[in-house]
C-alpha cells in the first residue's frame, strides 16, 4: 500500500474517494456509505481534493476521466494504462486545443 500527504488548497476542501483498477477510475465512492464496506483486496482506493471547478459547473459542462496509456506496437496493438487517472471538467463550447492546455 502506497501512502502519501496531500496539500490541500484550503482546510475546509472537500475529498472524494475513488475506487481504481489497473489504473481506470471505476466508482467514486459515496459520501455516505462507510469506510468499512470498502473491498480494498482488489482494488486501488485514491483519495483526492475536489476542486471548486467541479463544484460549480454549468448544466452543459461535462466531467470526464482521463488516464495515461500506451500503445504496444509489438503486442498486437495492446493498450496498457498507467499513473494515476483523474477527472476534467470540459465546459460548453470549449476546444480540444483549450482542453489540451489545460491538461
Amino acid at each position: 500500500m502506497s501512502r502519501s500527504r496531500v496539500k490541500l488548497s484550503n482546510p475546509n476542501a472537500e475529498l472524494r474517494l475513488l475506487v481504481v483498477s489497473y489504473h481506470k477510475i471505476y466508482e467514486i465512492f459515496p459520501l455516505g456509505e462507510k469506510i468499512e464496506n470498502i473491498n480494498d483486496q482488489y482494488w486501488t482506493l485514491q483519495a483526492e481534493e475536489i476542486p471548486e471547478e467541479e463544484k460549480n459547473f454549468g448544466p452543459h459542462d461535462r466531467l470526464i476521466q482521463l488516464y495515461h496509456f500506451t500503445k504496444e506496437t509489438c503486442q498486437d496493438q495492446m493498450i496498457q494504462n498507467f499513473a494515476d487517472p483523474f477527472f476534467l471538467v470540459i465546459h460548453e463550447g470549449q476546444t480540444l486545443a483549450d482542453a489540451k492546455v489545460r491538461i
